[in-house]
């Protein structure tokens, strides 16, 4: 009888994981497809304000799009999700740097890092 309650906790632990790990996939599913689309706002960095659209596209987990500037258009590539923040990196025009943000609803904040150019923070609301 002991033997049975083991493999049967066994079991049981097994389906637990197997359940926590689909739900899982599905909320980064679900977060995925809330980033894309367009984005507006802007850059308040150490070099000054800076109006910005961004274009984002999430696929297989990987965020990919675009950045408009005044400067010129940058691309985003290999954008990944972890510890509850997005990290897109960027380059373009002789640069390259990172967005780190964390989506609420409409909104996408957090760092905007440029080394060498421009370090600060930036402020989008989804573009209807």
């Amino acid at each position: 009888m002991r033997y049975f309650s083991i493999a049967a906790g066994g079991v049981v632990l097994i389906a637990l994981a197997l359940c926590v790990s689909a739900a899982g996939v599905s909320a980064q599913q679900n977060h995925d497809s809330t980033l894309d689309g367009r984005w507006s706002g802007l850059v308040n960095a150490d070099a000054g304000q800076m109006p910005i659209d961004v274009t984002l596209k999430v696929v297989d987990g990987k965020a990919s799009g675009t950045i408009a500037t005044g400067h010129g258009e940058l691309a985003i590539s290999g954008g990944a999700f972890a510890d509850g923040k997005w990290t897109l990196p960027f380059s373009g025009h002789g640069m390259s740097g990172r967005l780190v943000a964390t989506l609420q609803g409409d909104r996408l904040s957090g760092d905007w890092i440029n080394p060498g150019i421009a370090i600060g923070t930036f402020s989008l609301t989804r573009a209807k």
